[in-house]
Formats: structure tokens, sequence, C-alpha cells
């Protein structure tokens, strides 16, 4: 065995990658044609965001050992990093079909299916792999999640519980088990397993993001929106959109019933307004919850970098907006009051970029929520030439763009919609 090769297995079991990937530069300048090299290269690069060179690294490693399930699986994985999530699945299928008693094959396709929310047929895998390997932590990792997401939470619970039990040090199975005990509402325990898994890994996302839903469902308010959401992400996409589209007709179903029955209007307006709330809350809760983490002493560190950044944007729009209206109310100066309502509709487009994917999905919105900001303030502007210099072509100019203005913040939300269906490749 190249030295070279050996060296890099052992640096990439000690998690120092850069290394790795030098030591197998090394052994690729003195073999190219060793196929493992080219696949654990693959991985390497995969690893540290190289994915062009990964994929191609991956790829030389299959024409050099097509009938290698190393050589697949490192397509597989390297896919799997890149979101491209049914590529993982056909380089898993080959790695399994050469061969089929290897756990990490069965596990690569579990975690495959999980993204594309396939939660029986990630199940199956990952009950594959445990077959191959009663005692492989990760497998069972990916069962437990795959069980929750089905509704089988106290089966995914003591699956956990068995694995903490050999390896009490694992972090993703804390961070499982955090997630499986904040979907049974246990809310102290899930916190109790995050932060263990923090503590392991403190660079570990999942942990980091259960640990803000878990502080986030502090609020009792939240926590009516988190089960909201938690049964969402269970569901298959056709039937997301299906209740999307249920409780948006819904509610214009209901407004036109109470206008047609005016009898049974204090019956019907009720649940009218709970879907409004419903509607309103899917958009806004979890930027407004961020917030308040981003103002609370524990919760700011929970939160990434990039989440303060994007909290501090929205509440400077949303103090501008409580400040303006404020004022206007005070002062009795409508301009102030057209300025606050105009930062109010406009965190709704903000809201809905957060709430896509990063990549182009993100930079769709990016624009859309810039042009719609760029539009408010041109009203605001044309408002204020009207008043203070008696422009009426400036005041015409203002209100012509107050209904596309207007049309734009509430139609951000199906584009998000469509959007978010959109996983970009890496």
């Amino acid at each position: 065995m190249n030295p070279h090769f050996e060296r890099a297995s052992a640096l990439l079991r000690t998690g120092r990658t850069e290394m790795a990937a030098d030591e197998l530069r090394l052994c690729l300048a003195e073999d190219p044609n060793f196929a493992p090299a080219h696949s654990m290269l693959a991985l390497c690069l995969a690893e540290l965001g190289q994915m062009q060179q990964a994929e191609d690294e991956a790829v030389a490693g299959i024409g050099l050992a097509a009938d290698s399930d190393f050589s697949f699986y490192a397509l597989g994985q390297v896919r799997l990093e890149r979101n491209d999530f049914r590529g993982a699945i056909a380089a898993a299928s080959e790695a399994t079909r050469l061969d089929p008693d290897d756990a990490d094959n069965w596990l690569l396709e579990a975690r495959a299916r999980i993204a594309l929310r396939q939660w029986h047929m990630a199940l199956e895998a990952a009950d594959r792999g445990l077959r191959c390997d009663p005692e492989h932590v990760e497998c069972n990792n990916m069962r437990a999640f795959a069980l929750v997401q089905l509704g089988r939470g106290e089966e995914a619970e003591h699956t956990l519980e068995a694995s903490l039990n050999r390896d009490p040090e694992n972090v993703g199975t804390h961070a499982h088990q955090g997630w499986a005990l904040l979907n049974a509402g246990d809310r102290v325990k899930a916190l109790e397993h995050y932060r263990e898994a923090m503590r392991l890994d403190p660079n570990n996302e999942f942990a980091r993001m259960g640990i803000v839903e878990t502080l986030k469902a502090r609020n009792f308010i939240y926590r009516a929106f988190l089960r909201y959401f938690l049964f969402m992400s269970r569901q298959k996409g056709w039937v997301q959109w299906a209740i999307i589209l249920g409780v948006l007709f819904g509610q214009n179903a209901l407004r036109m019933l109470s206008d047609s029955l005016p009898v049974a209007a204090p019956y019907i307006m009720p649940l009218y307004y709970v879907l409004i709330v419903l509607v309103l809350g899917s958009w806004m809760a979890n930027p407004m919850f961020n917030l308040l983490l981003r103002l609370d002493r524990e919760g700011r560190h929970a939160l990434s970098e990039t989440q303060i950044r994007e909290m501090n944007l929205f509440g400077g729009v949303l103090a501008l907006g409580i400040v303006c209206a404020l004022a206007g109310w005070v002062f009795d100066v409508d301009l102030l009051l057209l300025a606050g309502v105009g930062c109010g509709f406009l965190l709704l487009p903000l809201a809905c970029t957060f709430a896509v994917q990063r990549g182009w999905p993100r930079t769709v919105m990016v624009m859309g929520s810039a042009t719609l900001a760029l539009m408010g303030a041109a009203i605001v502007g044309g408002a204020a030439l009207a008043e203070f210099g008696d422009n009426q072509q400036a005041f015409d100019f203002s209100m012509g763009l107050i209904a596309p203005f207007l049309w734009g913040c509430v139609l951000s939300t199906w584009a998000s919609l469509i959007l978010s269906a959109f996983v970009p490749k890496r």
C-alpha cells in the first residue's frame, strides 16, 4: 500500500482533511492510476467545499475501478454534498449492488432518501445497513430520523437510547435524540442532548439549529407554530402544497360565506381570522422569534453569524417601521404613517427571503425584496415632494406605485413557496 495513502487515511480519521488531501496528491503524483486515491481525494475536496473538483476526482476513480463499490460510494457522497440527491441515490444503488454487505453504502442511500423526504425508503435503507452491521451508529441515527418523520417518535427514542448506551459520546446520536424529543414536545431533555452534541462538536450545524428551535419554543406562541412546522416537515411535497392551498383558498371561501350568510358571520369570522394568523405566522414567526433570540442573552449565542446579520436587517426595518408609525400617530404626520406602513409590508418579502435556500433562489428573492424596498422609498419620497414641494406629478407617481408595491409584497409569499421547492446544486 502506498505510504502517502496510508497517511491520508490516518489524517482523515482525525479530521485533518487538508493535510490528507495533500498526501493523496503526492500519492497520485507517484501513481496516477491508483483509483482509491482519486476516490478518497474526492471525499476530501467535497469536505473542503471544492465540489466540481471533487466530482471530477470521483468520476476518475470510477473510470479506473468501475467494479469497486468505494468508487461509487465516493461519487454518491460528493453528489450528496452537492445537493444532487437523485444522483447520490443512483451512485449508492450501484455501490450496494457491488457490495450489499457494507453498511456505509446503505447509509449513503438512507441520507439521500431523507433529503428527498422519502421516509419509508430511507427507513428501509437504514434497516438494510443495520442488518449488515447491527451496531452501525449512523445507520441507527438515520433510522431514528425516518421513524420520527413517520410519526413513530417513541420507537425512535428507544432506538437512539440504545445507541447512546453503546456510544455515549456520539455527536450525531445526541443531536438526533434532541430532534426526536423536540418532536415529542420534551424541550428540556431535547435541549440537554443538543447542548451535549455542541459540547462534543461546537461546529455541528444540526445541533445548533436544534438549540435555536428549542429556545424559541419556550414561548407558547412559537410552540404552536413549531408544532405546525414539524407537522408540515413530515409531509410529502404534494401534501404540503395541498395544505397550503387549502388554507389560502379556505380563508377566501370563509369570507365569501360570511358575506352571503350574515347570520352565520359571528361563527365564521373567528375561523377566518385564525387562518389569517396561520398564514401570516407561517412566514413571520420564524424571523420574529429569531429576532427575540437575537436580543436574548443566551439565545444570541445560538444563532449563526448569517442569522445574526439577517436579524439585524429584519430588526432594523421593524424598528424603523414602529418609530415612523408611532411618530406619525403622535404628531399626526401622514407621511410618517405611510413610511411605517410601508416598512410593515416590507417585512413580508424580507421574511420570505430568509426562508428559501441559499444560491440562485435566495438571489432571486433578494433582488425582489430590494426592488420592493426601492419602490417603497420612491412612494415615500414622491409623497414628500408632493407635500413639501407641491409637486402633483410626484404625487401621481407615488400613488401609482402603491398598488404594485402592495401586490409585490403579497406575491412574494407565493414566489417564496415556489422557490423553496428548489435545492440548488453546489
